[in-house]
């Protein structure tokens, strides 16, 4: 039987969210999607999956990023991997998904972290 609700957390750990700014450019960006800092622009945007740890905050909400915006985050909380909208990587002509170790490490080194259901 299906859960009627989606269950967003997988741990114990107390989740706080935080406002930052969004740079443009991006359209609309989905919930629970990671992001990353722009670091020659100083904003945030949709985490590229390219390497661990890179990923910092979680989009709380759907968020329109077709111009810069300021938005909501989670910056602390242990999320239910599965939930997680996460990105493909692309190289060259392969489109690849995350594997489940990638997913573990994305948020290595902030407040946020990944996990199966148990």
């Amino acid at each position: 039987m299906e859960t009627p609700y989606l269950q967003l957390l997988s741990g114990t750990q107390q989740v706080a969210t935080t406002m930052v700014a969004i740079a443009g450019g991006q359209g609309e960006i989905p919930a629970y999607t990671p992001l990353m800092v722009d670091a020659a622009q100083g904003l945030f945007k949709v985490w590229d999956g390219a390497a661990s740890g890179d990923a910092v905050y979680l989009t709380a909400s759907a968020i329109d990023a077709t111009d810069e915006v300021n938005a909501q985050v989670y910056k602390c909380g242990t999320f239910n991997i599965d939930v997680i909208n996460w990105p493909t990587v692309t190289s060259e002509d392969t489109t690849t998904e995350l594997t489940q170790a990638q997913k573990l490490a994305a948020f290595a080194g902030s407040a946020l972290s990944a996990q199966p259901l148990i």
